[in-house]
């Protein structure tokens, strides 16, 4: 997978915000050339949009980004 984001997604964490709004995470690998990389993603979807994402190192800022989130849309 040369300089292209690995399709491979792998579902960890889910956290639902009502009817509607849902958190996400999903640890990705990115590379190209130069580098190859595995990182966490969350995401804030309300129904299919998302409204907000970030990326994180480790599964403590995961929990942490959750909670954020999870104040913020909630």
């Amino acid at each position: 997978m040369n300089g292209q984001t690995d399709p491979r997604m792998f579902t960890s964490i889910h956290t639902k915000i009502g009817k509607n709004k849902r958190i996400s995470t999903i640890y990705r690998k990115y590379e190209n050339e130069n580098f190859t990389s595995w990182r966490w993603e969350t995401i804030v979807w309300d129904g299919d949009k998302i409204i907000d994402m970030a990326e994180t190192g480790d599964i403590n800022q995961v929990l942490e980004k959750h909670i954020e989130f999870f104040g913020k849309y909630s």
